[in-house]
């Protein structure tokens, strides 16, 4: 599979900001974008390339938009066909198009460097900082992924897998990668794996973690490790960790340039993460925060009011029975009320 490289959008800046997303997420799209912009620097240059496959014109106008400075540039790379068969989807909140970042080489031929990112995520500092990251001669930078660091992952399960078990079949048991925000040297990162080594590999696994395992299993040991700053992420289980890892991470949640709400609790749907004020913040600032709290308000009221019947059910019927039942029907209702709660 060969594609048409993107042209750099001006001759003076070799660095392109790369990301993926289908025109279900367009309106996540634009506060991600609204955040690089909120803090964006004059003197820098902003080439901004979106893959996707689905995009309506009205979106992509309204994305556009977002930016008419004379530093900005955003365009649409369309992947047409590339990811359509053969490609693995773990869990209800991954999507095809989280594939697409295996194509940032071959798109982004003519640049040096390339920041490709997730776009759930919010910026509170200038993303074009990544680019002055000394990789020591690496072809690929990233953050360690604290989740799977190895005091955490230990005797810890995944999907059914052992986490320690499934790194070592895949062949990734050290430090291990959440590639939610990487930086490619493009010429060294296509010296170490072509477009079409990446894809297969990604259609023969199974993966977990999908591209991101492709990433940090063919480029093992070729990562340079970004400070968490740079993908500080947002996730329950970092919060309510008991290691030393977690709490020390906790602990710099107000030092972070770009935070990251990963997983299945999306901020959009759940405002009060921590750091979640500064998402919906930035939400205002765009065309779509009508759209986005409209979206909220029926997910919180499809979600909200069964989890508050059932509540209700087993906080009633736990006055009426003893025993092992009464505590059944409490740890049930308490259950529901957590979920309330978050």
């Amino acid at each position: 599979m060969q594609f048409e490289p993107v042209i750099p959008a001006f001759t003076d800046c070799p660095y392109a900001i790369g990301m993926s997303s289908s025109n279900q997420y367009a309106p996540y799209l634009a506060v991600y974008l609204q955040s690089i912009i909120d803090h964006a620097k004059e003197e820098n240059k902003y080439d901004i390339v979106v893959f996707e496959t689905d995009m309506t014109a009205d979106n992509k106008a309204r994305i556009q938009a977002l930016a008419q400075l004379p530093n900005f540039s955003i365009r649409f790379y369309n992947l047409k066909t590339a990811f359509e068969n053969n490609l693995y989807i773990s869990q209800h909140y991954f999507a095809k198009q989280c594939y697409y970042r295996l194509a940032l080489g071959e798109v982004f031929k003519q640049y040096e460097k390339a920041v490709f990112t997730d776009i759930d995520l919010v910026a509170t500092a200038d993303i074009f900082d990544l680019f002055g990251v000394d990789m020591q001669g690496k072809p690929i930078a990233a953050c360690e992924e604290v989740l799977w660091a190895p005091e955490n992952r230990e005797g810890h399960r995944q999907q059914g897998f052992s986490i320690d078990g499934y790194l070592n079949t895949i062949g990734c048991s050290g430090m291990y990668y959440n590639t939610g925000v990487v930086v490619a040297d493009i010429a060294k990162f296509n010296e170490t794996a072509s477009f079409r080594e990446l894809l297969q590999t990604a259609q023969e696994n199974k993966f977990i973690n999908l591209e991101q395992d492709v990433l940090n299993k063919v480029f093992l040991n070729q990562f340079y490790t970004l400070p968490p700053c740079y993908n500080y992420e947002i996730i329950n289980g970092i919060f309510e960790g008991t290691t030393d890892t977690f709490k020390n991470y906790a602990a710099e949640i107000d030092n972070a340039k770009i935070y990251h709400y990963l997983a299945a609790d999306k901020v959009w749907f759940f405002p009060s993460l921590p750091k979640g004020y500064l998402w919906w913040q930035t939400a205002r600032r765009t065309s779509y925060y009508e759209e986005i709290l409209s979206i909220y308000l029926n997910f919180y009221c499809w979600n909200f009011v069964p989890n508050y019947l059932k509540y209700m059910k087993y906080h009633f019927f736990s006055g009426f029975v003893f025993g092992k039942m009464k505590k059944r029907y409490l740890r049930k209702a308490s259950a529901y009320l957590n979920r309330l709660k978050n």
